[in-house]
């Protein structure tokens, strides 16, 4: 497979690559998979407002808890 990329962007993604010690196959990889998720949960949220309403101001500016911010529920 072939990619294009934007030659500054490229330069950027192999500068972070090196940094992280990865290949930037590695990291276009990671950087689409978070895409993708991002992408998925902006489905979600849009589909449960439609369901349920748009968010409040106020419920917009309650701290979220640290178990959810991973996506992962943690024991309490």
């Amino acid at each position: 497979m072939t990619i294009s990329l934007d030659p500054d962007l490229y330069a950027a993604a192999k500068a972070d690559a090196e940094r992280k010690g990865t290949s930037v196959s590695s990291w276009m990889s990671d950087a689409a998979a978070e895409k993708l998720r991002q992408q998925a949960w902006d489905e979600y949220m849009a589909s449960y407002e439609a369901e349920h309403g748009e968010f409040t101001e106020e419920e917009l500016g309650r701290p979220i808890p640290v178990a959810y911010v991973s996506g992962k529920k943690q024991a309490s």
